[in-house]
């Protein structure tokens, strides 16, 4: 019985001697789940940058449909009548070039001074025209009109030859020039913005 103590004795030593003490394996650390942010704050956000990023591209969008136009040397207005149905809408954005008036064409859009209000400008379809001397002598009409208009104009006048159309833009471009409609814009994002945070701060625990 004490061999068999003392051999045991001299192998946990032998042992103990070979592999060095045992330590017990560290025990994992439990890491709280992170806290699942609430589904209504992520639409509310991806709501603020959509409005944002929609409100932005427009003002760009306009920006650039008053400026480019004026750099290539042709104009844009607003076309407010039905007269040009279907062809042009009301509230489409016209980018006109100027061109002599010699240069019209049957079939072409032009944009010239109202011959009964020569301080208001129409669109129509020249349907012919006909120089004689220095004076060009057109006949117009609007598609969704029943009459012509009968005008002339010096052959080197200017008027306007329809290049495009950018349809329905032309009703932004009315609220904008009121008074207060960019300020209007601009603070639309600011304020959805606000009312997120308060939002967020009010629910916050």
């Amino acid at each position: 019985m004490k061999a068999l103590r003392t051999a045991v004795l001299v192998g946990a030593g032998f042992d103990l001697l070979v592999r060095g003490p045992r330590v017990a394996p560290p025990q994992a650390i439990a890491t709280p789940a992170p806290a699942r942010r609430r589904p209504g704050r992520w639409i509310a956000r991806a709501a603020v940058l959509a409005v944002s990023g929609l409100v932005c591209g427009l003002i760009l969008g306009l920006l650039l449909c008053l400026s480019v136009p004026r750099i290539v040397g042709d104009r844009s207005f607003t076309e407010m009548s039905g007269s040009m149905r279907p062809a042009v809408q009301p509230g489409d954005v016209l980018v006109v070039a100027s061109i002599r008036a010699r240069d019209a064409k049957p079939g072409e859009v032009v944009t010239f001074p109202d011959p009964a209000h020569p301080s208001r400008l129409l669109t129509h379809r020249v349907r012919s025209i006909r120089v004689d001397g220095g004076v060009a002598r057109v006949i117009t009409k609007g598609d969704a009109n029943n009459q012509t208009e009968s005008w002339s104009a010096r052959a080197d006048g200017r008027i306007g030859r329809v290049r495009s159309r950018i349809p329905k833009l032309g009703y932004a471009l009315v609220h904008l020039g009121r008074p207060g409609g960019a300020v209007l814009f601009m603070a639309l994002p600011c304020l959805l913005l606000l009312l997120y945070e308060l939002r967020r701060i009010w629910r916050s625990p």
